[in-house]
């Protein structure tokens, strides 16, 4: 299994108190748009859902490399406008 980085965004809602884009590990830029940038849940259960894309299909994620072997799936970073 290669680990890879992505830097994943969203721009529907620039509103304060949302997150604004993270730098997650996931397998593919699939598995990418799923990751929510608060490390605790991975789509479909954003039904409670109000700082962040609405939908997988609303996440920008572009291709940043190859993760380390240390580095966990999931987020590394995330942006947080509060």
């Amino acid at each position: 299994m290669t680990k890879l980085l992505y830097l994943i965004s969203q721009d529907a809602d620039d509103n304060y108190d949302n997150y604004t884009a993270a730098v997650v590990c996931a397998e593919s830029e699939d598995e990418a748009k799923k990751i929510h940038p608060d490390g605790r849940s991975q789509f479909p259960d954003w039904s409670y859902n109000d700082n962040w894309a609405k939908s997988p299909d609303m996440v920008n994620v572009k291709y940043l490399g190859i993760a380390d072997e240390s580095i966990n799936i999931g987020v590394v970073l995330h942006s947080y406008k509060g």
